[in-house]
């Protein structure tokens, strides 16, 4: 479950926001994390970056304005609306940066389905959600093929791992995954449901497998960050814990 605890209020995209993942690994690049062997190009020059936030105290990337990404911001939100009213939803959580503080971990899913709350109040039982709206008819289509995770997996591994992580750090199993595009009409919103426990027909859980060895290779990127940042500080201060 997801504690209330870990919610936070920080508004999307603000200096506080940036901050707050400042020297963090978070979803949308845990993708780095993943390959068939760990400490690849991509992903060593993940971890320094973060250890250079880590001891600079600045965080080095902000979201560079892309078509894409502009488009995103634009249509997202009404992404979100379509979305929940196609569904019968009465209320989503958008866009809350989700952090344990004594871990070194963070995303922002673009919603929350909260289902139900636990008995001591404390934690929500919850369904996460990434949005996606690729500007070019190309990619739309493409995703919008995909009716299941591990389709999409093959054609954009990094919208996958993204959606894995956010169960991660959400503490859920389910999760939702929703490509838009505003000019497709009765097409336009593509629905890919993300459940950890499917089973496939020889008799193996991959979405399961899949989030174990994301797990397995955070803990063992937080503990490269430890690594490195003692070797380049006299003292380990900076250092973050190794997660349970």
């Amino acid at each position: 479950m997801l504690l209330k605890s870990n919610i936070s209020s920080i508004q999307h995209g603000s200096d506080e926001w940036f901050m707050a993942r400042c020297s963090r690994f978070t979803s949308s690049e845990n993708y780095n994390l993943v390959g068939e062997k760990f400490l690849t190009a991509g992903c060593l020059s993940y971890i320094y970056r973060k250890v250079g936030e880590g001891i600079s105290g600045i965080p080095v990337r902000k979201e560079i304005e892309t078509e894409a990404t502009a488009h995103g911001n634009i249509y997202e939100p009404e992404a979100i609306r379509k979305y929940a009213v196609s569904k019968g939803l009465q209320f989503v959580v958008t866009r809350k940066f989700i952090y344990n503080p004594n871990t070194q971990f963070g995303c922002t899913p673009d919603f929350i389905i909260v289902e139900s709350e636990s008995t001591d109040k404390l934690a929500y039982n919850v369904i996460t959600g990434e949005v996606k709206c690729p500007p070019t008819y190309d990619n739309f289509v493409a995703i919008s093929l995909c009716d299941h995770p591990l389709e999409l997996k093959k054609i954009k591994p990094a919208y996958y791992w993204q959606c894995i992580d956010q169960l991660d750090e959400c503490g859920t199993l389910r999760g939702i995954f929703v490509a838009y595009h505003p000019d497709f009409g009765e097409a336009q919103l593509k629905e890919i449901p993300f459940r950890v426990m499917w089973k496939d027909q020889n008799g193996k859980f991959p979405i399961q497998e899949d989030l174990t060895l994301l797990r397995q290779r955070k803990q063992m990127a937080v503990e490269e960050y430890n690594k490195i940042t003692a070797k380049l500080l006299t003292k380990k201060g900076a250092a973050f814990a190794t997660p349970l």
